[in-house]
């Protein structure tokens, strides 16, 4: 019965085991989940891989599953009849089965240390399918961008080209709206001109028509006596008829002048707006040129962030500094060129004053010396052909008075058409220098903004400089930093392949110390089996003993032979007390031999026995393994009872 007892208890496994089996599934199923969860998020190409160990954890589980339920099923079953050959069989079967699923957990430990160290190596990362897609898309979204970057700087550069053409319109406008107005009064003087013509044409006429009615008419000697008047005060008439014909000449030389300079000034600031055109391109150019640098250095920026190990870089870049200076230099010029014209402008209006003074003053000198030669004419001829030739000149300066009229009114009328013309070209000339002094603050901004950007663009050529050493500095580090990374890497994967070492190890040491420990408690088993069988054979004797002085009891106490008459309630009554003084001992006995419910191994049997004589069921505690022994000592007592 011991022998039975040792071969169950050796049979069931131990509670230690399955629950570090349990503790270990649940570190597998966390494991699992962290596998699963890197799998959905990186998608590595080793996928199908872990599948199949994920299943073959799962199987693993499933068999530790199986055996627990069979130790349950094994510790609640009643074994009535044991066989020993069959039980050895069947644990030595299961022993093996145990040290076969623990080799299979070695081997898929060792594989999820492998996984875990490809899954966490920069290399397999970097030559992964995710990690290469999400580098393709990088490329084209940086490609993207610095497409769309250049189609913004071509965008800018028409921004400014249509900008400055806005301008260039706007300029020619105002020029054609000056040219038009010119126009305009040119072509109301001409026609004021040509009816003054008409209405000059037709007092000649008139003129000759009344000197011919004269010429046949009596009272000639008035009308001589009126042309020695008009004679007389011909010279003087003829004198400021002829002074006020130069100053017209000169005044019309000088607005022929004038609109020659207005001219040579619309060329040249067609020429200034055709400069101001090309420095707008340039200026755009470079402002093009800053941006594809502001461009490469976003990619910089964007290779840092890649690196983790480069610093934020700013700044923006220009075309070198000469061309600034050059432009400068040539605003410079141009300033210089008009100050020049505006200077000529002053010395020829200067000069047209004097030329004026001196043409009066020639004037003058004329008069009187055509003054001087007629007197002197008519002192040295004689009376008759000074009479005749009086005569005659009356009649001829008579025409030349009526001529000289004509042309006074004429010249009188050109004078208010020149005076009209000057006011007009005084006009154009003043908005012309409106125009000019407009212009003029436009070259100044142009020239600051100029010196603006000439400025900026000192300061990004430093700032380039400063980014381009800092650029340098950053690769050094990186250089260095990815050496040591592959230095650091080399020896996580060391220390990885010690610690997957390590941890099958520790395994191995664990599955030893357990079996060592199952040894250990089934040798302690078998002690107290040993113990218990020694110390049962001397509580048998007690049993006897008793048995013996319970027969006693119930023979007579004289002649030692035959039974007691006692009646049947007495009997009955001894009958249960000896049942219960029986039942005592027993469960004394099984609590020494440590069968009774203290044992973790075993499960309480409750049953109840009808024993022959007794009316009432007799409840009786006992353990699965000493049922046997209890049956064996009631019905050796009822045997008794009945002798």
């Amino acid at each position: 019965m011991f022998n039975h007892l040792a071969t169950l208890n050796s049979f069931v496994l131990p509670k230690t085991y399955y629950f570090a089996n349990f503790f270990y599934g649940i570190m597998l199923a966390g494991n699992l989940f962290w596998l699963n969860m890197t799998l959905t998020i990186f998608n590595f190409p080793f996928k199908g891989e872990l599948e199949s160990t994920i299943s073959e954890l799962e199987e693993s589980n499933r068999k530790l599953a199986i055996l627990k339920a069979e130790r349950d099923v094994a510790k609640g079953a009643f074994f009535p009849v044991l066989n020993r050959g069959n039980k050895q069989d069947q644990s030595t079967s299961r022993l093996h089965e145990l040290k076969r699923l623990h080799g299979e957990r070695l081997d898929i430990l060792r594989h999820l240390s492998n996984l875990q160290s490809n899954l966490k190596n920069v290399k397999s990362i970097c030559s992964s399918k995710a990690y290469l897609l999400l580098k393709d898309q990088l490329a084209k979204a940086r490609a993207d961008v610095a497409q769309y970057q250049a189609l913004y700087e071509k965008l800018q550069v028409e921004k400014e080209s249509l900008y400055w053409r806005e301008k260039e319109s706007h300029m020619k406008s105002e020029l054609a709206d000056v040219l038009h107005r010119s126009s305009a009064v040119a072509d109301s003087r001409i026609s004021d001109l040509e009816l003054e013509i008409q209405r000059y044409t037709k007092e000649k006429d008139l003129i000759e028509t009344k000197l011919q009615e004269a010429s046949k008419e009596p009272g000639r000697r008035e009308i001589i006596a009126e042309f020695k008047a008009l004679v007389s005060s011909f010279p003087e008439k003829m004198g400021s008829m002829q002074n006020h014909l130069a100053k017209h000449k000169e005044t019309a030389a000088d607005i022929h002048r004038l609109r020659a300079n207005v001219e040579s000034l619309t060329d040249v600031i067609g020429r200034k707006a055709k400069e101001l055109e090309t420095l707008t391109s340039r200026s755009a150019q470079q402002n093009a040129e800053v941006q594809k640098l502001q461009a490469m250095i976003s990619d910089l920026k964007v290779t840092e962030k890649d690196l983790k190990l480069f610093l934020e870089m700013y700044g923006h870049q220009l075309v070198d500094s000469r061309e600034k200076t050059g432009l400068s230099d040539v605003l410079k010029s141009k300033h210089e060129e008009t100050e020049a014209y505006l200077s000529e402008i002053e010395t020829i209006g200067q000069a047209y004053d004097d030329m004026q003074t001196q043409n009066q003053q020639l004037l003058q000198q004329i008069t009187e010396r055509d003054d001087y030669n007629v007197k002197k004419l008519f002192r040295h001829l004689p009376l008759e052909y000074t009479i005749v030739g009086s005569s005659w000149f009356l009649f001829q300066l008579v025409l030349e008075g009526v001529r000289a009229r004509q042309t006074e009114d004429a010249l009188l009328m050109e004078k208010r058409m020149l005076e009209k013309a000057v006011q007009q070209t005084r006009k154009t000339v003043d908005f012309y220098d409106y125009k000019a002094g407009k212009i003029e603050d436009q070259l100044k901004g142009y020239s600051d903004h100029i010196q603006r950007l000439a400025e900026d663009r000192v300061q990004n050529a430093a700032a380039l400089e400063n980014t381009q050493r800092r650029l340098l500095d950053v690769r050094k580090s990186s250089q260095q930093l990815m050496g040591t990374l592959d230095e650091a890497q080399s020896q996580v994967e060391g220390s990885r392949a010690s610690l997957a070492q390590l941890q099958i190890e520790l395994e191995k040491e664990r599955f030893e110390r357990k079996r060592v420990e199952e040894d250990l408690d089934t040798l302690r088993r078998k002690a107290e089996q040993l113990k218990s069988q020694a110390e049962g054979s001397s509580v048998a004797e007690k049993l006897r003993q008793e048995l013996r002085e319970y027969k006693e009891i119930l023979k007579c106490s004289v002649c030692l032979d035959r039974r007691k008459e006692i009646n049947e309630t007495v009997s009955v009554l001894v009958y249960k007390e000896l049942l219960r003084r029986v039942t005592v001992s027993a469960q004394f006995v099984l609590q020494a031999l440590g069968l009774m419910t203290s044992n973790p191994y075993t499960s309480d049997q409750k049953f109840q026995v009808m024993l022959p004589g007794v009316d009432s069921m007799v409840p009786f505690s006992t353990s699965h393994c000493a049922c046997r022994m209890m049956f064996q000592v009631y019905f050796v007592l009822i045997d008794l009872l009945r002798s």
